[in-house]
């Protein structure tokens, strides 16, 4: 692989909720499970962090064989809803005039949920077929865990139209699939057929005019602004190492497994770009501190913490080393400047 052409698709963090939900397991062993697939271990409060999609889907069949259950299916139709999607998401779907718009406006800023989704909306006959695939992770295996996810979002943006009882009369996924009878009870008016090029759902074309029944719109957006992701290896990084600092932070080899790559090209493809991982980390973990300096009032100590640092002490060389004041003078300063 080139080296400019590195990725660490992400989807976000909410998404593994169900699986570590499933498992029924203390805090401390499903903190062991996560670290095991190089996840984030704090995870609770940190709903629209991001994190890679490769270690998501592994940690997924984990904790599916760990239950000891074979079919996800049944679990994420009882777990997954409209209110997993991101406030954005929802504010985009809820804002659209009709179904058919609320469609092509969620896919053209999939990547909100998933940075790797590709959704195609196409006619195929009296029917609407909404298509979700994966651009760099399709062949993955046990992906069809993530598939049900994305065909469930796709029923729950139909249901905000057409009213929670709706389901599609066929669900189709790229991965061979076949269901067990606890999810054939759920989905008892719906075809399931697999091994196509996309996973899929069917809508039917009268339904594409329906205004939304409930028209929220939530006035907070994400801290980050995805919708200018460009896909590449740098915002892959910076948008989801934060969701790692108060834990365990990826190593270098780390990161360049989840890039599919070796270290070295890794290394090549930052110092390519000007950066090393180290660097990207120091600027993520500044960007977090100001951030919680100005617009909170969280105790120092707390926010060394929060950044991995084992001291107070630590924290403030290497901020000071940064913005050239310790970090009580930087709130101070922050806060004046807020009131003038």
């Amino acid at each position: 692989m080139q080296r400019d052409m590195l990725k660490i698709p992400l989807v976000r963090g909410k998404f593994l909720f169900p699986f570590i939900e499933a498992t029924c397991f203390s805090n401390r062993e499903i903190e062991s499970l996560l670290m095991k697939n190089k996840l984030p271990i704090y995870l609770y409060g940190k709903q629209d962090c991001y994190v890679p999609l490769r270690n998501a889907v592994q940690f997924s069949d984990a904790a599916r064989r760990m239950r000891g259950s074979y079919d996800v299916g049944y679990l994420l139709s009882k777990k997954i809803n409209f209110e997993y999607l991101s406030d954005k998401s929802q504010s985009i779907i809820n804002g659209s005039p009709d179904l058919y718009s609320a469609l092509h406006n969620f896919s053209a800023r999939a990547q909100i949920e998933n940075t790797d989704l590709l959704i195609k909306i196409e006619f195929h006959g009296s029917f609407l077929r909404v298509c979700g695939s994966f651009k760099n992770t399709s062949a993955l295996q046990n992906i069809e865990n993530f598939q049900w996810i994305n065909n469930l979002i796709f029923i729950e943006i139909v249901r905000q139209f057409a009213g929670n009882d709706w389901m599609p009369e066929c669900m189709a996924f790229n991965a061979y699939y076949m269901p067990s009878d606890d999810v054939r009870a759920i989905w008892s008016r719906c075809k399931f057929t697999s091994a196509h090029r996309e996973a899929w759902i069917e809508i039917p074309i009268c339904y594409l005019s329906m205004p939304p029944i409930n028209k929220k719109i939530f006035g907070k957006e994400n801290e980050i602004d995805v919708l200018n992701y460009s896909n590449s290896l740098i915002d892959a990084l910076r948008l989801m190492l934060p969701s790692y600092l108060d834990g365990k932070v990826p190593t270098v080899f780390d990161i360049a497994e989840m890039a599919n790559a070796s270290t070295r090209s890794l290394q090549r493809a930052l110092a390519d770009s000007g950066l090393s991982y180290r660097g990207i980390l120091n600027e993520i973990k500044f960007n977090k501190a100001m951030h919680l300096l100005t617009d909170s009032d969280t105790k120092i100590v707390d926010v060394a913490l929060s950044l991995g640092y084992s001291d107070a002490a630590h924290f403030t060389r290497a901020f000071q080393k940064i913005a050239g004041v310790p970090p009580l003078r930087f709130r101070v300063f922050s806060k004046e400047m807020m009131l003038r």
